[in-house]
């Protein structure tokens, strides 16, 4: 056979194309993803069966009179080849041959414990009229990462396989010029994907909640948010997931998922991360004081929960969010949002942010709060008023006043609440309202000895609630208005107008 190609018969192909001189493909199921989290220095990684392959178009039509040749693979920078899967013969074939015969393949050297290449030698029998094509199965491979690679938290890690051709008699390349490694192996987030079905509640304003439950309404009930969900999905119906054993990755023992939800806490008692039905897999997490306190409150699922060690290939898990109050607590315009973070046992370096801080629900109330500061009660003396203006297309809205003493720096008392008392008049689309002080106290039967507060001066503050009703539990949201004064009896002294401050 000649020691050099033969010039005359050699031709290139699609030139620029992914290997020397030639062309390669690899579909995308068959560039195999792990997870991170099975991922460290010295882990070996089994090639999952029928994926991996690499299919090289080479760039000359190889002559008899040119002789046999070597054909290269060399796995990515770190990787060796680990005992129980070191390749075979068998792995390379001719798919293509182009008008041409070899005869059987075999390796040449390398392929063994240790070593990061391959060689394989295949004997031109008979010359090829057009290029050949060659399909390098890696299925079942064993390979070890010493530097970790393919570990960490950023996803994906992508490592290349190389392949080469050259002569088996001088040992030179040869079918050079192009781009000779392709994306084989990857390794992606275990958990790569969490999904938000946000949700949102209505508080109650009316007389008898009072402000301490949630307008019944779609999955809402009295005490219960409802409605939110995670989904937590691992790989594609595509793309599987493997773990290192090249079986479909699942969260391993002793694995976890940890859902923050960040928010104001107050007269929240429960969180339900309902990963089954009601009793079975339901993680139900008390809201500590200290979460209150924090602003956020940590959920951990363990892997051995159904909805997480379930999770496998192509798998998804659903889980619902609710939120339970204490039915205790007056209740605020709020929102939450949720962070979903793993934890692995298995290499700490792993732990990963599944989702950044996501919106989960909106609390807003069925109504426009709005706070007097200061009025004067002596009704014997002062005329207090305060005044609304309803500039949204809502009609009919309830109108709740509630009656609060003013602290003073000479008492540790803090002010009291008078009573409640909701208004007959209601409040117009586009329109105006006046409420007289006086009024609201004779509706509510307020005595002296209620009104005095602790400077005995009958300076009170109002609070003023304009809601739309229980029924449909739709929110007005502004802009509802106003401004409040006193004056004396007379009509002779003003104390000035204040602007109602917007509370929620």
């Amino acid at each position: 056979m000649s020691l050099a190609l033969c010039v005359g018969v050699a031709f290139l192909l699609l030139a620029g194309s992914a290997f020397a001189g030639g062309t390669t493909a690899i579909a995308a199921n068959q560039i195999t993803p792990y997870a991170l989290q099975v991922g460290k220095i010295n882990t070996t990684y089994t090639i999952p069966g029928a994926t991996g392959s690499v299919t090289r178009t080479m760039g000359v039509a190889r002559q008899l009179a040119s002789g046999n040749f070597f054909l290269t693979a060399t796995l990515p920078t770190g990787f060796t080849f680990a005992a129980a899967g070191n390749p075979g013969a068998g792995n390379l074939s001719l798919t293509v041959a182009g008008g041409g015969t070899i005869g059987a393949i075999v390796i040449f050297n390398g392929g063994t414990v240790g070593l990061n290449y391959v060689t394989y030698q295949i004997p031109v029998t008979g010359s090829f009229a057009t290029a050949p094509t060659f399909t390098l199965a890696t299925a079942t491979w064993q390979v070890i990462d010493t530097l970790g690679t393919l570990s960490g938290t950023t996803s994906p890690v992508t490592v290349q396989l190389t392949v080469t051709t050259s002569d088996a008699n001088t040992g030179l390349p040869f079918d050079t010029g192009g781009i000779d490694s392709v994306n084989w192996i990857s390794a992606v987030n275990g958990l790569p994907t969490a999904a938000i079905a946000a949700t949102t509640a209505v508080v109650d304003t009316s007389v008898g909640s009072g402000r301490k439950n949630f307008v019944v309404a779609g999955p809402d009930t009295l005490a219960q948010d409802n409605g939110a969900t995670v989904t937590v999905t691992i790989g594609n119906a595509v793309t599987p997931v493997y773990g290192s054993t090249g079986v479909p990755y699942v969260v391993q023992a002793g694995d976890t998922v940890k859902f923050r939800f960040d928010g104001p806490l107050s007269g929240v008692k429960f969180i339900y991360v309902n990963t089954g039905a009601a009793g079975v897999n339901q993680l139900k997490y008390t809201v500590l004081p200290a979460d209150v306190t924090n602003g956020f409150a940590v959920v951990t699922m363990p892997a051995a929960n159904t909805a997480i060690a379930g999770l496998a290939n192509t798998n998804t898990a659903a889980i619902p969010i609710t939120f339970e109050n204490d039915t205790l607590t007056p209740l605020t315009s709020r929102s939450f949002t949720i962070t979903v973070t793993s934890t692995i046992a298995y290499n700490a370096a792993n732990n990963s942010t599944v989702l950044s801080a996501t919106n989960v629900s909106t609390w807003s109330i069925n109504g426009t709060v709005l706070l007097a500061n200061w009025l004067n009660a002596n009704t014997a003396a002062y005329k207090s008023r305060m005044y609304l203006f309803n500039e949204t297309s809502v009609a009919n809205a309830t109108v709740i006043v509630k009656l609060f003493t003013l602290p003073i720096s000479s008492n540790v008392t803090p002010g009291a609440l008078i009573g409640t008392v909701q208004l007959t008049t209601q409040l117009g689309a586009q329109a105006g309202m006046t409420i007289r002080l006086e009024d609201v106290i004779t509706a509510g039967s307020f005595t002296p000895a209620q009104l005095q507060g602790p400077d005995g001066s009958y300076n009170v503050a109002a609070e003023i609630t304009i809601y739309t009703g229980v029924v449909t539990g739709s929110p007005i949201l502004g802009p509802v208005t106003g401004y409040c004064n006193t004056n004396n009896i007379a009509g002779t002294m003003s104390f000035g107008s204040t602007p109602l401050s917007r509370i929620q």
